[in-house]
């Protein structure tokens, strides 16, 4: 393991045995311990310096490795406390680190609601540790696009935590997206057409959201079944948040659906606070895959879903040559009746969509 690597991981078990323990607990203190010595044993007792980029953390200037599984939820859990760079100062005590990972068991808004992590670092006495938010060095996500991939991101690091999906926000989130169909269609068809996100991107529940609105405008949904239709597409996968990261690699659709994947039944405990079986997201996060294997009993719902779903994520990804079809290559394919067993209806509204975008100029980027 390389001692970014091993750093990202003894900062998680730091933060995560506070959190569950509490920072007095032997556990806590005794991972407190071993996070100083990871410090000083990786990198020699010099400053350590972490930022938080958009698709992973960098430790010393050196990305961790995307697949990196402590990595992800390093960026995911200072992304949703709004930390953009945290330096670790060369000569940091037992005790301060000791006193940083208590903080960490403060909720994100208690957080923030106490001037972020610098200042409750401040009012706790804490030195040898630096903490910058994300707004003091760039302004906020600008664009519906941008706000949806920051929602995204908060939800996830949120849940992965073991806090609940929060609904309200996503569905904000979704109607900013309708409105901007309305008044900036193409800008955001554009950042659809990038496919240089992978699978368990924030990009892949957005762009997941906005091909499902847009397929559903075409149905003619009302505007409140067309919002909870969005809301259910934005949050399809995030049953994955709490799975170990080698099964979130191995439930990507890009693997292959199979009747035993546990993230869909995840995401319907996920969201179970919704209403139960009322509640669209949640059917949608139970049901979302079940069309591919072969179940005749799945809402519509799900239905369009899990065509929106399949057809970003089979034709995403930052390797090139890794994605399995560009994304015209795909709908003729789903055209013709091959591929999993989605409602052929909506493979030919969202052809019509697609065909429509690059009629007008929008490229989707190809896949070799």
């Amino acid at each position: 393991m390389t001692p970014a690597a091993d750093l990202a991981r003894t900062l998680m078990a730091a933060v995560q045995q506070s959190r569950h323990y509490g920072s007095g607990h032997p556990a806590a203190r005794q991972a407190a311990v071993e996070l100083r010595r990871t410090l000083h044993a990786g990198y020699g007792g010099s400053a350590v310096r972490i930022e938080v980029g958009p698709r992973t953390v960098s430790i010393q200037s050196s990305p961790l490795p995307v697949e990196d599984p402590y990595g992800v939820q390093l960026r995911l859990y200072l992304t949703g406390r709004r930390v953009e760079v945290l330096i670790f100062h060369a000569g940091v005590t037992e005790d301060a680190v000791t006193a940083f990972a208590g903080l960490q068991a403060l909720e994100p808004e208690e957080l923030v609601a106490a001037g972020g992590l610098a200042d409750a670092m401040l009012s706790a006495g804490i030195s040898g540790i630096t903490a910058q938010s994300a707004g003091a060095r760039s302004p906020a996500p600008q664009g519906p696009y941008a706000a949806a991939l920051h929602t995204m991101l908060g939800i996830t690091a949120a849940v992965e935590m073991g806090e609940p999906a929060d609904a309200p926000r996503a569905r904000s989130t979704v109607e900013g997206l309708a409105a901007a169909l309305e008044t900036q269609r193409q800008e955001l068809w554009r950042q659809v057409a990038d496919r240089s996100h992978d699978e368990l991107d924030p990009a892949h529940a957005v762009n997941t959201c906005v091909l499902t609105l847009r397929a559903g405008a075409v149905l003619g949904l009302p505007r409140d079944a067309l919002l909870d239709l969005g809301t259910a597409a934005l949050l399809h996968d995030i049953g994955l948040s709490v799975l170990p990261w080698s099964d979130r690699l191995r439930e990507r659709t890009a693997a292959g659906v199979r009747p035993e994947w546990r993230h869909p039944a995840e995401g319907a405990f996920v969201l179970r606070h919704l209403g139960g079986r009322e509640s669209l997201p949640m059917i949608v996060a139970a049901e979302h895959h079940l069309p591919v294997v072969g179940d005749p009993h799945v809402l519509p719902q799900s239905r369009l879903v899990a065509l929106t779903d399949y057809v970003d994520a089979m034709t995403c990804g930052r390797v090139p040559a890794m994605r399995a079809m560009a994304a015209g290559a795909m709908m003729e394919h789903l055209l013709r009746g091959k591929g999993p067993g989605v409602d052929p209806a909506h493979v030919r509204i969202l052809a019509a969509l697609l065909r429509e975008q690059e009629a007008a100029g929008v490229t989707f980027t190809a896949a070799v």
